[in-house]
Formats: structure tokens, C-alpha cells, sequence
């Protein structure tokens, strides 16, 4: 269990890294950022559906049209992104949000177990994690341009790194204590 829990943990300061990363990558550079994610995000469907197309078409029992239907998806709207990625651009806002939405309540789950650690700082956790939240639902739901929007997932995605690197940092060092 306890290596589970400090892979856990691992996998938790990797992604906080990412997540820092990918926000300064989307500050520096919004508009040629986003447009690659969209271009990434294409190729990857276009490519799983070319391979589940080819599972489906090299299996011996071909009743089942699961891995054709999904193939066939996947290559119609890879290839779309792939040609137009400018038409899923909007979308992205609403996955970077999403994902702080998630982290956000991850955090927040996260500072409820500082609070019953009796740990002193376990409110800044909690304002953290809320922060990631409404920066989560700003990137949503603002009415402002793609580059804008790009740059303000950007900065959170750069906030959500740090304040989840540090909040894991305190749980790893509360279990750590706890032994």
C-alpha cells in the first residue's frame, strides 16, 4: 500500500510539472500552441481509428462492429481536425477547463485530509484548490477571444501546477510522518 500511495504521489508531481510546463508553453506561445494541440489531437484519432479499422478488418470473426463504427469515427474526425483545426480550437478551452475543474476538486479533497491531519496550513490548500476551480469555469465559460482564453489556461495551468505540487509535497510529508 505504501507503494502504491508513493507512486500515487509520483505520478501526481509529474503531472504538476506538465501541468506547468504546458501553461507556459500555452502563455509564451497561445495562438501556434493551440492550433498544435488541435493538429496532435487529429493525428491521434486519425491513427487510432486506422488502427482499430485495421483490427477489425484483420479478425477472423467480424460479427461484432464495435472496432469498424469506432474506426470509422476516428478517422472521419481526425481527418477533420487534421484539415480544419481551427474549427475545434473553441473546444479546447472547454478541455483545459475541464481538467482544472477536475484538479481543482482533487485539491480540494486534497486539503480536506490536510484538516483532518490537523495541519496548520490546510486553509491556503483549500483557497488553492478553489482558485483552480473558478479558473476552470473562467476558461469555460469567458467570453473573450481563443488567444485570451489560451493565455489565461495558460497562467492556470501554470497556478494549478505549483499549488498541486506543493499541496502534494504536504500530503507526501504527512504520510511520510505518519510511519
Amino acid at each position: 500500500m505504501k507503494k502504491l500511495f508513493k507512486r500515487s504521489k509520483i505520478n501526481t508531481a509529474l503531472m504538476s510539472v506538465l501541468f506547468l510546463i504546458l501553461g507556459l508553453i500555452l502563455i509564451l506561445w497561445p495562438v501556434s500552441s493551440t492550433m498544435f494541440l488541435c493538429v496532435v489531437a487529429g493525428w491521434v484519432l486519425l491513427l487510432g481509428g486506422i488502427f482499430l479499422l485495421g483490427l477489425h478488418f484483420a479478425g477472423k470473426n467480424n460479427t461484432n462492429s464495435t472496432k469498424l463504427l469506432l474506426g470509422v469515427v476516428g478517422v472521419a474526425f481526425g481527418l477533420w481536425i487534421v484539415l480544419r483545426p481551427s474549427l475545434i480550437v473553441q473546444f479546447l478551452s472547454v478541455l483545459f477547463g475541464g481538467v482544472l475543474l477536475m484538479r481543482g476538486f482533487i485539491g480540494l479533497e486534497d486539503s480536506f485530509v490536510l484538516n483532518r491531519a490537523k495541519n496548520t496550513y490546510w486553509w491556503v490548500y483549500t483557497i488553492l484548490a478553489m482558485a483552480s476551480i473558478l479558473f476552470g469555469l473562467f476558461v469555460i465559460w469567458a467570453p473573450v477571444s481563443i488567444v485570451a482564453i489560451t493565455i489565461v489556461a495558460g497562467v492556470a495551468l501554470v497556478f494549478d501546477g505549483v499549488s498541486s505540487f506543493i499541496t502534494g509535497l504536504q500530503i507526501l510529508k504527512l504520510k511520510t510522518d505518519e510511519n
